[in-house]
């Protein structure tokens, strides 16, 4: 795996541009194109696999301050957090300028009560579900357009960069992407999407289902999945088991879930009518009945509680000074520990980890940007004509020549773009194995 420091300037350029690109960037490899369209999305920028540190340590943020044509305003400051591992203080600066341009950036103050500014682009936030605490939010990993998300630990400086999945780093991951849905006179119409996949204990991750809904899934004590979704043919909820090994499905019935209990082995149903009436599922046989006495309300206090919220800290300094500058405060270089799902090997012998592959449909699909750095994988971005920033179609050049990217070699979640091994080995790319890694045992 890689460890190295980009250059400011670069590293600035690549986060702000990444920022940039919108979350509902994302085609659906389920439909088919229009002539001349490929897969919707984002232009790439340069590949940053493995341990990367973001900006250079004695670069500062006044590089980046209003031009002379605007007057900036002064700044803002909004509290974040305090860590009491580091004695860090975090907090927002934030400013207008006369032309109404905004701009933000994290800043810090250590337990010498020294301020210090994180890189601009760089955002940080507290997530107290789940336990997770302080995180770094990666360009186009907030409100679920990735699985990834990074960990940000302020005491090394670093934040860890997984596949974040419904039981840690296994189980089922959802992912919202957008699908071409038809050509208009204005451009081309889109809708949300959203993919699932599951990662299983041997580490191999695969596409188990699509949906226009957000659905629910919930882990049963035989390790297959009860989910309920939307039933895109029936046009209604559906709750169904699921066995994420084999993806087949077994229908239980049309309705959403209200609560499950996964010690009873029940759950709460409400059949999609207007007066959404209740109904028991009984999971050792499958069966449906009507609830009893004071059954509804059983299990939904028996039902596992949620993690509960860490809040952070409420210790720590006086918010900064007034007249503080962050522009001019020195940057703290952030280094990013991505663990890898799988590692691929190209020919001839060249090992590339990948931060996130799967398996759908028969095919691999591999991270285009892993590949750029370590393969010589060429990226074009094209505009669809009519079409804005989510109207783009790619083509893939190597060794052998270049192609172009479809809707059954390629898809695009959020900013990265994932093409199939078969493609790659079209223009000189061959994949010579994957090799999935196991999630951690703990």
């Amino acid at each position: 795996m890689k460890n190295r420091l980009l250059p400011a300037r670069a590293a600035s350029l690549l986060l702000a541009a990444l920022m940039a690109a919108t979350p509902a960037a994302a085609a659906s490899a389920s439909a088919s194109l229009p002539e001349g369209a490929g897969p919707a999305g984002v232009e790439l920028l340069e590949s940053t696999s493995g341990p990367t540190s973001l900006p250079d340590a004695t670069a500062s943020l006044a590089a980046s301050s209003s031009t002379e044509a605007s007057v900036p305003h002064g700044w803002s400051f909004h509290r974040l957090f305090y860590d009491e591992k580091s004695g860090r203080s975090y907090f927002t600066a934030f400013r207008s300028d006369s032309d109404t341009r905004y701009e933000s950036v994290h800043i810090y103050q250590d337990k010498d009560e020294s301020w210090h500014a994180l890189e601009k682009g760089i955002q940080i936030i507290w997530s107290g579900y789940d336990g997770i605490g302080a995180m770094l939010i990666l360009p186009g990993t907030y409100g679920g357009a990735t699985p990834l998300i990074a960990s940000y630990l302020p005491d090394e400086d670093r934040a860890i960069v997984r596949a974040a999945f419904s039981q840690g780093d296994r189980g089922i991951a959802e992912i919202r992407s957008y699908a071409t849905s038809y050509r208009t006179e204005e451009g081309y119409s889109y809708r949300p999407w959203f993919l699932s996949f599951y990662r299983t204990p041997g580490g191999l991750v695969r596409e188990v289902g699509s949906s226009t809904w957000r659905s629910r899934f919930h882990l049963l004590p035989d390790g297959g999945q009860l989910v309920q979704a939307y039933s895109e043919q029936a046009k209604q909820y559906e709750v169904f088991r699921l066995d994420p090994d084999t993806g087949n499905r077994k229908h239980l019935v049309y309705a959403r879930l209200d609560a499950y209990d996964a010690k009873a082995g029940k759950a709460v149903v409400r059949y999609n009518k207007p007066d959404r009436p209740a109904a028991i599922l009984d999971l050792a046989s499958d069966s449906l009945r009507p609830p009893a006495s004071g059954e509804i309300q059983r299990i939904r206090s028996d039902a596992a509680p949620a993690a509960p919220y860490l809040s952070p800290s409420d210790l720590g300094k006086a918010m900064p000074p007034a007249d503080l500058q962050p522009q001019e405060l020195p940057v703290t270089a952030t280094k990013l520990d991505v663990q890898p799902v799988a590692r691929a090997v190209l020919a001839p012998g060249i090992g590339v980890d990948l931060p996130f592959a799967f398996i759908r449909g028969g095919r691999t699909l591999l991270p285009a940007r892993e590949l750029i750095d370590a393969a010589g994988l060429q990226v074009e971005a094209h505009q669809i004509p009519g079409t804005t920033g989510i109207g783009n179609w790619f083509e893939l050049t190597g060794p052998a020549g270049t192609v172009r990217a479809d809707s059954e070699s390629s898809l695009l979640l959020a900013d990265r773009l994932y093409v199939s091994s078969a493609l790659l080995q079209r223009i000189g790319l061959a994949v010579e194995r994957i090799d999935w890694l196991p999630p951690s045992a703990d």
